[in-house]
């Protein structure tokens, strides 16, 4: 088979999977309503993942880590490098439940539930800037010595949380939900989810 011939295969199968999964995504968050239920959904199709292809080539080496410690301080729900010629990413994942409320019913701010979520992320944020070298050796263990020899290492915190609804109703929580997240891109548990760009 000639190279031109393959990557054209490979194309159209990343379609039907592609097909495939958003329509299992979405026959599977009619009944979803927890936390547990959407990690084990992303576990068994991590390809739904938002910010998976960030730097263009997916995951590195197609590793998706569910449940990565962080010491004995944080637990993340999924963990994942993805890299390109300058750069390696460290994405880090926290799944809310759809049902989270995402604002307040009686001002229209972010919910207690929303901001320790949001917190949480900054808190993985700081905590990713000052053990670095903690976090490049943890990951080395999972991949290999020379995982980050050769690019610049950066982070990335990503929030999916409630479903879209809640924000597309009103155009003021809209305009709240992006200017109040800023560091921490909230993803909705809504059928865009994992099928197009970044929500924030």
């Amino acid at each position: 088979m000639k190279r031109s011939q393959f990557d054209e295969a490979v194309q159209a199968f990343c379609e039907f999977e592609k097909k495939h999964s958003k329509k299992k995504y979405l026959d599977y968050l009619e009944q979803a309503t927890s936390e547990s239920q959407m990690q084990l959904f992303f576990e068994s199709n991590p390809i739904v993942l938002p910010g998976l292809f960030d730097r263009h080539n997916g995951p590195y080496e197609d590793i998706v880590i569910s449940k990565l410690r962080l010491a004995d301080e944080y637990v993340t729900d999924f963990a994942f490098i993805s890299v390109d010629s300058g750069n390696a990413q460290i994405t880090l994942i926290e799944i809310e439940s759809p049902n989270i409320k995402i604002f307040r019913n009686s001002d229209g701010q972010f919910s207690a539930p929303l901001n320790k979520a949001i917190q949480q992320m900054r808190d993985w944020t700081s905590w990713l800037s000052t053990n670095e070298t903690f976090t490049k050796d943890l990951l080395r263990k999972i991949y290999h010595r020379s995982v980050f020899r050769y690019q610049h290492v950066i982070s990335k915190v990503i929030l999916v949380a409630g479903r879209r609804e809640q924000v597309t109703q009103n155009v003021q929580r809209e305009k709240r939900r992006k200017n109040g997240t800023a560091g921490c891109p909230i993803y909705f548990s809504c059928p865009q989810l994992g099928f197009t760009a970044r929500q924030s």
